[in-house]
Parts: structure tokens; C-alpha cells; sequence
């Protein structure tokens, strides 16, 4: 791989770390965590679940170093705030960021994110899981530390059956 691509695609996915979560803003958190804060733990909540249950954790580890990545064109929005063609702008986003990767590993991270969002196979069920275990995780963190933010929409996430046990245990620390 050339140095310039892999410095532009490491540039591309730097910005995530000044893009404060919206939610959280919108929430009143009076400091937010950014888009890299939630994916990287998101990214060891998916190791962990990935490996202990057996999956193919490699696959589960790209899905969540690539599930927030177009947000670095797109911004954070939250679900309430996505407009109909907001899969279709992701799309564009990634295929721009990975434009700039030798054709393999754009082909690569391309099928991965198609995964992803397809939502069909087990790794990307659990990537979804991840995700959203790592939201009610920082809520029921928020919630501790500034009890005026308005936190309860996020203990609401819908995650599979295997892992409501996880959410309802995050929501009995509060």
C-alpha cells in the first residue's frame, strides 16, 4: 500500500475523533464522547462477544472499525434526525473513503460494510448488539455522573434475545 493512501484513509477516519456524539448533545451531556470514543469501545464490547461465542471475530472487528466511518462525511445523526435517503448517503460517504485504498481492501471493506447494514449474518447482528450495548453502556455511565441529562430514550435500544440479559444488567446499575 502507498504511504499517501493509507495516510488519507487514516485521515478520513482521525476526524471521528472530533465529531461529538449528537445524541448525547441533544440529551443535554455536557461532555460528550465522540464518534471514535463510542467505536472503539464498541469494538472491544464486539471482540469480547465475538470471541465467547465462538464467530468470526476478524469479521466482527472490521464491521465495527467501518460502522461509523462514513460518519466522517455524513456526521453523527440520530435516528430521529435521518432523512429517507440516509443508507443512500452512507453508501456514497464509504464508497468515497475507500476510494482512496488499493482495489482489494476497498473490496474488502466494501462486502464488509454491505454485511453490515444487510444485518443478516451472524457477525453482523452481533456488531449491531455491540453497538447498541455500547450506547445504553455510556447512557447508564452519563446518567451517573450528570443526572440532569435526559437519558431514558437510550435504554431502549433493541437488541437480540441473547443479549437483553447484558442490556438489563446495565440498566439495574442506576
Amino acid at each position: 500500500m502507498k504511504p499517501k493512501a493509507l495516510l488519507e484513509f487514516l485521515s478520513f477516519a482521525g476526524k471521528l475523533k472530533t465529531i461529538p456524539r449528537t445524541g448525547w448533545i441533544d440529551s443535554g451531556v455536557k461532555e460528550p464522547e465522540s464518534v471514535a470514543d463510542h467505536s472503539y469501545r464498541t469494538a472491544v464490547a464486539a471482540m469480547v462477544l465475538g470471541d465467547s461465542l465462538g464467530l468470526d471475530t476478524l469479521k466482527v472487528l472490521r464491521m465495527a472499525l467501518l460502522h461509523d466511518i462514513a460518519e466522517t462525511e455524513t456526521g453523527d445523526i440520530t435516528p430521529m434526525q435521518k432523512q429517507s435517503n440516509h443508507s443512500e448517503l452512507e453508501d456514497q460517504a464509504m464508497k468515497k473513503l475507500l476510494s482512496v485504498l488499493p482495489e482489494t481492501l476497498r473490496d474488502l471493506y466494501w462486502g464488509t460494510w454491505l454485511e453490515y447494514q444487510a444485518m443478516e449474518t451472524p457477525e453482523s447482528i452481533l456488531m449491531h448488539d455491540a453497538d447498541k450495548i455500547e450506547m445504553v453502556l455510556q447512557a447508564s455511565e452519563y446518567k451517573q455522573t450528570d443526572p440532569d441529562a435526559e437519558l431514558d430514550r437510550f435504554y431502549h435500544a433493541m437488541v437480540s434475545p441473547s443479549m437483553k440479559k447484558i442490556v438489563e444488567k446495565i440498566k439495574e446499575r442506576n
